[in-house]
């Protein structure tokens, strides 16, 4: 019997997504961008997302209260397991704690993580009438009555919990810096949760961070009653982008802010020694961030002996907390290239070969559209499930897809169009990023009016970008629909033919939105839809001006051509599908079709 090659692939990681919730906005904004930000990840194939629980600070984080606000992101999610990274147990009252903790998970379907940890700016403790030395024994106290809780054990008093919550008993993470906080949740048959950073010794001020928890995992492994499967989550600093420069400006000016506050609050320490000019180098290395294109980070967190050996990976921006978009964009490039590398496939993919040592991008486009007949689940297909039957519902066996099957070739040569274009594969030979490849297609769709196409393209271009480009597209959808097409052809016999029409141009306040070189694309795609006949070397200037490259402009000429292709053919299979021919039979393909 032949063995798959997939037989003896190493386990499958979980990936998460981690927040803070310290995104530069209000409390209110904080939770809705980040409420956006999971439900981001959740369509990108994302296992799990984390949030941590922080009193009064909002600059080290901006949620106090964790469970309410995973019961608001479990009624906007259908799938991401949800997690608290961590409940500072010492300030809460364990019982309240339990209960909340229950009814969350029954509302979510059972899709709560439990993190604990005795966390907490020592200022924190003295609002709740604590000592911040006393940390260590309230937690061991509030952590056993939890467990005996969940599992209906009688309360102080003889009352149980109700409802019980004997499932959320495996389903407990306990964070810490220390050994002795890995043998105890090892000792517990608990998930170990490691930190994104760790403090350096006086002892080792250079140690890595693998140098660092490589021994704290050893330890939880020992302690690991026999029989026992390890849960341990690797927390990491990770931001990626397409544009290098841009990952690292926005680097600086987030570690900047970082490094301010921290002098701010400890005058004395690390922080105030370094001085604002410290090289980004030297921040990085503190921060123990990865920062870059898909390709450096990769790279660095390879070079990560610890998370090599975690069971579930968690990846957040902070501290360098970029622009809402831009983390938007992280996430989709993290489950597009970095994550599968690291050994994480999505749960509907293939499984990777085990001697993979270079990243499996999983070509967007083919994981998270919606068709019209699955609205509430992933449409998730191959490279050989044809768009063009999608769009135009065509069902298998039916006489359209007969009349299809009779031009293979074609079939095929316009499905490899669509994947090249809108679910690109790495390397690239161009390096147009696809949140703006969709933003394309979907003004392009929009300005055509075919509704399948332009809901398809639209609700594609929401699971890669922010609801403020999504919106400032469709204003500019709008603003720029017209008949056509338009313009003026040179002196002669067609000149009977020119007609005068609209001349567009980017809504200023959209512009800002979009940036110069996405607007420049616009631009020249609704010149390509309506005003073919104008278009002159100053045009493909402009696209030069604002930043695209001659292989870029290639691909966006290419993009909107396809589009106009492909639209046409959707509406012609709909209209023949609504008025099939009463005896039409369908010419069968011959056999040097069937080859080709």
């Amino acid at each position: 019997m032949n063995q798959s090659p997939f037989l003896h692939s190493p386990p499958r990681k979980r990936l998460g997504f981690f927040s803070r919730l310290l995104d530069q906005a209000s409390a209110a904004e904080r939770y809705r961008l980040v409420t956006e930000q999971i439900q981001h990840a959740e369509a990108h194939g994302f296992d799990t997302a984390w949030v941590a629980q922080h009193h009064f600070h909002e600059a080290e984080g901006g949620l106090p209260a964790p469970l309410v606000f995973l019961s608001h992101v479990a009624a906007r999610t259908q799938r991401i397991r949800l997690g608290t990274g961590i409940v500072t147990l010492p300030m809460e009252n364990p019982i309240r704690v339990a209960e909340d903790a229950v009814v969350l998970d029954l509302l979510s379907g059972g899709r709560l993580e439990f993190g604990v940890g005795t966390g907490g700016t020592p200022e924190s403790f003295t609002a709740f009438g604590l000592r911040s030395d006393d940390r260590a024994r309230i937690y061991a106290q509030h952590l056993a009555v939890l467990r005996n809780a969940w599992a209906g054990l009688p309360l102080p008093g003889g009352d149980r919990l109700y409802p019980a919550g004997p499932q959320l008993l495996p389903r407990i993470w306990q964070a810490t810096f220390s050994a002795a906080g890995a043998e105890r949740a090892g000792l517990a048959g608990d998930g170990l949760m490691l930190s994104r950073t760790q403090p350096r010794s006086a002892e080792a001020p250079d140690a890595s961070l693998a140098d660092i928890q490589n021994p704290l995992i050893d330890t939880y492994l020992a302690a690991l009653p026999a029989g026992t499967a390890p849960r341990i989550l690797g927390s990491r600093t990770l931001f990626v982008a397409e544009d290098r420069q841009r990952a690292l400006q926005l680097a600086d000016v987030g570690l900047r802010r970082s490094l301010a506050r921290a002098a701010a609050a400890n005058p004395g320490g690390p922080a105030s020694q370094w001085g604002p000019d410290a090289p980004l180098a030297q921040l990085l290395a503190a921060y123990d961030v990865h920062v870059g294109t898909p390709d450096e980070v990769i790279a660095s967190l390879r070079a990560d002996t610890a998370l090599a050996r975690v069971t579930d990976i968690s990846f957040q921006v902070h501290s360098i907390d970029p622009p809402h978009a831009d983390i938007l964009r992280s996430i989709a490039l993290t489950a597009q290239y970095v994550a599968p590398a690291l050994g994480w496939w999505r749960d509907d993919a293939p499984v990777p070969p085990a001697t993979a040592s270079a990243p499996v991008p999983v070509p967007a486009l083919a994981r998270f559209f919606w068709s019209d007949a699955l609205m509430t689940s992933a449409w998730n297909p191959s490279e050989t499930d044809d768009v063009i039957d999608q769009l135009a519902g065509i069902q298998p066996g039916s006489h359209l897809d007969a009349v299809r099957r009779h031009r293979l070739q074609a079939r095929a040569q316009a499905q490899q169009s669509y994947l090249a274009l809108l679910a690109p594969r790495a390397p690239l030979s161009s390096q147009w990023p696809l949140n703006e490849r969709l933003a394309v297609a979907a003004f392009v769709a929009a300005l055509h009016q075919q509704p399948q196409v332009q809901r398809f393209y639209r609700d594609a271009l929401a699971t890669q970008a922010s609801l403020a480009l999504g919106k400032a597209i469709d204003g500019e959808a709008a603003q720029g629909l017209a008949r056509g097409p338009y313009g003026q052809y040179p002196q002669g016999p067609l000149s009977a033919e020119d007609q005068a029409g609209p001349v567009y141009a980017v809504a200023a306040q959209n512009r800002a939105v979009l940036g110069e070189r996405l607007s420049a694309g616009l631009a020249h795609a609704h010149l390509l839809a309506f005003h073919p006949r104008d278009a002159k070397p100053a045009h493909l200037q402009a696209l030069l001006d604002a930043g695209w490259s001659a292989t870029d402009i290639v691909v966006l000429s290419q993009l909107v051509s396809f589009l106009a292709f492909q639209i046409r053919v959707v509406a012609g299979l709909r209209l023949l599908q609504a008025h099939p021919a009463p005896s039409a039979s369908a010419p069968q393909p011959t056999a040097e079709e069937n080859a080709a």
